[in-house]
């Protein structure tokens, strides 16, 4: 979930997660063990250590299928 630097209410965070976990779960998605990674992209861009690592977990599955041929993934 992008944009959590706009709310103060952590409540209100963990609120939404269910809901969207919920929706997942109604469209037969298994939205009880689908990971839910909370953080700023802007945050991240603007280079906050915690939320570079939130897009360092989101996109690193993906490294492992994704990759130019010639070039070492970490």
């Amino acid at each position: 979930m992008n944009k959590a630097d706009q709310v103060d209410d952590a409540e209100l965070i963990e609120l939404v997660e269910m809901e969207v976990r919920d929706l997942l779960t109604e469209y037969e998605f298994p939205g009880d063990d689908t990971p839910i990674i909370t953080g700023s992209a802007l945050k991240a861009l603007e280079g906050d250590a915690e939320n570079v690592e939130k897009i360092k977990e989101l996109v690193g599955p993906f490294r492992f299928f994704y990759t130019r041929t010639g070039e070492r993934t970490r």
